[in-house]
């Protein structure tokens, strides 16, 4: 959670959890009570969580990236004008960062969704054009299916473009699946959860606004590391 550029009140926090798999039922048993903004990519269980009470925000900057990594392998004009028309939408958020989601909201409807609507008409103009197999042609593909959700933030100033990478990125964890391979006696699940805990406070610990102070993190990463041995 990170409400401060839209000014809200909460402080940020980061927060872990383990699952033994990627199935749908790990996420659902995750955000069984929880109600409001998941903002994600397009793994398939996201987009099965209840409507009711969950509003899917799909994440631009995964959409992004697909272009990007198109740019980076050489001479590529259609991903390149793709990269800079998405970020015209970025400039627009840089330029409202920090204030009110009424304010962000309106700033969008009258900067951004021009943009918007724009970028949907070139992708679905290019993909007459280019051959179906192309990895610019895929990424196009998948925003437009995901276009509901990448949308969202026009209608509501709390909602982010995308994932703050710096320090939501997906790769937080993925020492404790190499502990699990390399050692799967001894790493239970109960330890995953453990290592889980000590990410979070570690994480919020380190965010500015967060309210903590660095003795806070020493003492309860110190203990916890001292009573497992595992960090």
């Amino acid at each position: 959670r990170d409400d401060r550029p839209w000014g809200g009140a909460d402080p940020p926090a980061v927060a872990y959890t383990y699952a033994p798999g990627r199935g749908g039922e790990h996420l659902e048993a995750l955000l069984a009570t929880y109600r409001g903004v998941v903002q994600c990519d397009g793994y398939a269980p996201y987009k099965k969580l209840p409507a009711d009470r969950i509003t899917i925000a799909f994440c631009w900057s995964h959409l992004r990236r697909e272009f990007v990594k198109v740019v980076e392998q050489g001479d590529a004009p259609i991903a390149t004008e793709a990269v800079a028309r998405i970020g015209q939408i970025y400039t627009v958020e840089k330029d409202i960062r920090g204030a009110s989601a009424d304010k962000r909201r309106a700033a969008r409807q009258a900067r951004s969704r021009p943009l918007v609507d724009a970028l949907k008409v070139f992708f679905e103009h290019q993909l007459t054009r280019l051959p179906g197999g192309s990895d610019t042609a895929k990424a196009m593909r998948y925003g437009l299916r995901h276009w509901g959700g990448l949308t969202r933030f026009l209608d509501d100033g709390r909602v982010e473009l995308g994932r703050v990478d710096d320090w939501r990125g997906s790769g937080r964890l993925r020492g404790v699946a190499v502990v699990r391979r390399l050692s799967p006696r001894r790493c239970l699940s109960s330890d995953h959860g453990s290592v889980s805990s000590r990410r979070s406070s570690n994480r919020t610990c380190r965010l500015p606004a967060s309210g903590f102070l660095p003795p806070h993190q020493t003492f309860a990463l110190g203990r916890s590391t001292r009573r497992r041995g595992m960090l």
